[in-house]
């Protein structure tokens, strides 16, 4: 749901087609690069970020400021980071919904669950993201 909302306020029609074509190129022409992309954002980041994010941050701001406010902000730097540092902007709702997912799944059941869920989030969509670079939309 916070993707399509992305789509329509940042018209990410345009800009995902030619990056879909961009990628598809580079995966015909060479097939490591999504392997690359597999392994590097379905797997490596997620561990990295959640270490920090979750093991590290949250937890300091939980036990200064709180539950909700702890997570809550920890959601928010997760989600600016991406913008700043990716580039970004376009996905701001669905990091930030995503950010509160996984503060939550941490404080509940801990920094392997976390890590599980966002490895799983990252790997399902670089996966779809190959598919459709590869074979086009559905």
């Amino acid at each position: 749901m916070t993707a399509q909302v992305d789509a329509m306020l940042f018209d990410l029609d345009t800009q995902a087609a030619a990056e879909t074509e961009g990628l598809g190129a580079a995966i015909g022409a060479s097939p490591w690069v999504a392997v690359l992309l597999l392994v590097g954002n379905g797997l490596l980041a997620p561990i990295a970020e959640e270490r920090v994010w979750r093991g590290i941050v949250q937890t300091e701001l939980v036990d200064t400021w709180g539950v909700a406010p702890g997570i809550a902000v920890t959601a928010v730097l997760f989600a600016l980071k991406h913008v700043v540092v990716d580039g970004s902007v376009a996905r701001l709702t669905t990091l930030l919904a995503l950010g509160l997912v996984f503060g939550l799944v941490r404080h509940r059941w801990g920094t392997a669950s976390s890590t599980v869920t966002h490895v799983a989030t990252n790997t399902i969509a670089s996966a779809s993201i190959i598919a459709v670079s590869l074979y086009g939309p559905v």
